[in-house]
């Protein structure tokens, strides 16, 4: 049986849900051009959007408001009245969006919008990205030295609020060589990285650890070594679940404690010393301090220009002592002294004097350095704000050997786990990503009282002979010792001054016939008396080394100096 006294609103119901439909897909359809050359008589994308958008409410409206009698409503009525409302949208004679929206329906320099698609494959894949590549750390520069440290009894968990145990009446003290090796990260140069791959902003590096690698100088066939870093605290658990895929709350909850300890992270601190040589800081940028300006004296603040002048003045004598070898440099380096003095030429609001020193620095270091760093030298220049340092320390290299490192970063992965963001569904795996390794490291000695060569290698009788030098405060003891596979290497001398020569090392093999880069060459085994570890000596490269030349020239300071 038909419906009696049915309103006009019932009647158009379906009519405003219809509407309210096209409403929302113009509004999304023209916020969606976001480009200022999209116009219209002098309006943007945001006003267009802005008075289609209140249109739309007025549609909206419409659902929530009840209707008056159903008669006829004459000009100057409430234009909120369903009715007005309803006739404007749906009436005999409707306006339309566009016209409610006083927007024009076809703006020149609009395309015409197509009709509403489904998702396509190809629509959805240009949702997903890449990851991002991270930036390659800059050269290394590296500070080493032989001192007693105060080794904490117990290292905390990381992010937690565990005290480290350190006893200053009975240490735990150990005498070790250590090598702090240091790199910048461009983050600028990353940010341009995420942007090129569309990550969510703010986009940032979420660093879980700082990985060191070395070389042996004096055994190259042995290439890069991994270093067993150390580090004060231990680290949390892999935010993995037991299948190795990652687990999405442990990810998050590993996320908040990296950030809140990333300078611990990215620049850990090594144990107090006792005594040795004095532990310098790795001469980087924003090193000891953030690049922030301090707020902790409120009394008397350290202005803008003040504060410019301080660094660039601090950064400046750091890159003349790096490059004359003076200082906390026992010899000249270069790669520090160009870090910093290009540090000091890019910081902003110092004094014209300041600027001017840090300038003729930085050019003097320009014009020595060696052709392999001229192109790294030439690089754009960043506000040193924008390099972030990281460091790592090696305990455990051995004395007398000679090591070039390099380094590289750890990452947690942002989009682990998230498939459907990812070009390649197979990254989404990738709970964490690593950076390429840096460039080599300047080589760096660990210092050491006993050294000892390859110098000569008689085939006939099966012979090497071994080049061992002692040093001591009175210069340099030399003393030459025969060896076949199964010798010591070196003894303690009974006549004289009863010299130690003793290496500890034992010659394993001899070969003769060694072929290095297509050369002939003899090669002398041994094993290591720290580990047992098998290292080896090459004639050819004992005969150039710079580590033994110097030794041989080494003269001890006179008297009283």
């Amino acid at each position: 049986m038909a419906k009696k006294n049915v309103s006009f609103f019932d009647k158009h119901i379906e009519k405003v849900f219809l509407g309210l439909c096209a409403a929302g897909a113009v509004a999304a359809a023209v916020t969606s051009f976001g480009g200022s050359r999209f116009g219209e008589d002098g309006k943007g994308p945001s006003d267009l959007s802005m008075q289609i958008s209140e249109a739309t409410e007025k549609a909206k409206r419409v659902l929530t408001l009840s209707p008056t009698e159903d008669k006829p409503t004459k000009p100057g009525e409430s234009a909120n009245d369903p009715l007005v409302l309803l006739r404007d949208w749906f009436g005999e004679t409707p306006k339309g969006l566009p016209e409610i929206a006083k927007v024009s329906p076809t703006p020149p320099r609009m395309q015409a919008l197509p009709p509403p698609l489904p998702f396509s494959a190809d629509s959805l894949k240009a949702d997903k990205r890449n990851l991002a590549r991270l930036v390659t750390p800059t050269i290394p520069v590296v500070v080493s030295g032989r001192s007693t440290l105060n080794f904490p009894e117990n290292k905390p968990l990381l992010g937690s609020s565990e005290e480290v145990s350190v006893d200053l009446i009975n240490p735990n003290a150990s005498t070790v060589s250590w090598v702090s090796v240091g790199a910048q990260l461009d983050l600028v140069q990353q940010e341009a990285n995420f942007i090129a791959e569309r990550y969510a902003t703010p986009a940032y590096l979420t660093i879980v650890k700082v990985h060191l690698q070395r070389k042996d100088e004096g055994d190259t066939a042995r290439g890069w070594q991994d270093v067993n870093t150390y580090l004060p605290y231990t680290t949390i658990p892999r935010p993995v679940s037991a299948d190795g895929r990652p687990d999405l709350s442990a990810l998050q909850k590993a996320r908040r404690v990296f950030d809140s300890e990333s300078s611990q992270v990215c620049r850990p601190e090594l144990p107090g010393r006792i005594g040795g040589d004095k532990m310098a800081l790795v001469p980087l940028p924003f090193i000891d301090e953030s690049p922030k300006p301090s707020t902790d004296d409120v009394l008397k603040p350290e202005t803008e220009d003040v504060r410019a002048s301080r660094l660039v003045s601090k950064w400046t004598k750091l890159a003349r002592d790096a490059m004359n070898g003076k200082g906390g440099f026992r010899q000249p380096d270069l790669d520090a002294a160009l870090i910093m003095a290009r540090a000091a030429v890019a910081m902003n609001g110092a004094k014209e004097k300041d600027a001017a020193a840090a300038k003729q620095v930085h050019d003097d270091i320009m014009s020595k350095l060696p052709k392999a760093r001229k192109a790294w030298a030439s690089s754009s220049v960043r506000s040193p704000d924008r390099m972030m340092p990281i460091v790592a320390h090696d305990l455990t290299g051995l004395p007398g050997h000679t090591y070039t490192y390099r380094l590289r970063y750890e990452v947690l992965n942002v989009y682990a786990g998230n498939e459907a963001a990812l070009v390649n569904p197979g990254d989404a795996a990738r709970v964490t990503l690593f950076s390429d390794w840096s460039p080599e490291s300047r080589p760096v000695e660990i210092p050491s009282d006993i050294y000892y060569y390859l110098t000569k290698a008689d085939k006939a009788t099966g012979k090497a002979t071994v080049l061992v030098l002692r040093k001591s405060a009175r210069g340099i003891d030399k003393q030459e010792y025969a060896v076949r596979p199964g010798d010591k290497i070196g003894r303690k001398e009974p006549q004289g001054r009863k010299l130690d020569f003793a290496t500890g090392a034992t010659c394993v093999d001899v070969d003769f016939d060694r072929v290095v880069d297509g050369k002939k060459d003899v090669a002398l085994v041994y094993a290591d008396p720290t580990d047992g570890t098998l290292y080896e000596r090459l004639l050819s490269k004992d005969s150039q080394d710079k580590v033994l030349k110097k030794l041989l020239e080494f003269k001890p300071p006179a008297p009283g100096k």
